[in-house]
């Protein structure tokens, strides 16, 4: 993992750390509040904490995304069949703006 994804992930991991706490705060300090704003803020912290999980599983996944994304692509093998039947199928048919040709003609 290069050093800018250990950072995403670091700068993802304290911000999702910091709405959990505040949400937990509002949440659990919605308990002793005996006015009709106990609803409002029962919601707010149950709102922050579900978006801080959010947060922090959308931001793995872009992470990891970047980081496959960066990657060599994988080449396949000289003697692989995908390749044989790929270059038997390339001389029948080739791809034209999502059409198939054959030979000129249009299925």
């Amino acid at each position: 993992m290069s050093k800018r994804h250990i950072k995403l992930l670091l700068h993802i991991k304290r911000v999702t750390i910091a709405g959990l706490i505040v949400g937990g705060s509002i949440f659990g300090s919605s308990f002793f509040i005996t006015d009709p704003i106990h609803a409002y803020l029962l919601h707010i912290g149950l709102g922050l904490i579900v978006s801080s999980m959010l947060i922090f599983g959308f931001g793995m996944f872009v992470s990891l995304m970047g980081e496959v994304n960066t990657r060599k692509p994988i080449k396949p093998a000289k003697n692989s069949r995908s390749q044989t039947n790929g270059n038997k199928l390339n001389n029948k048919f080739q791809m034209s703006n999502k059409l198939f040709v054959i030979k000129g003609g249009k299925l």
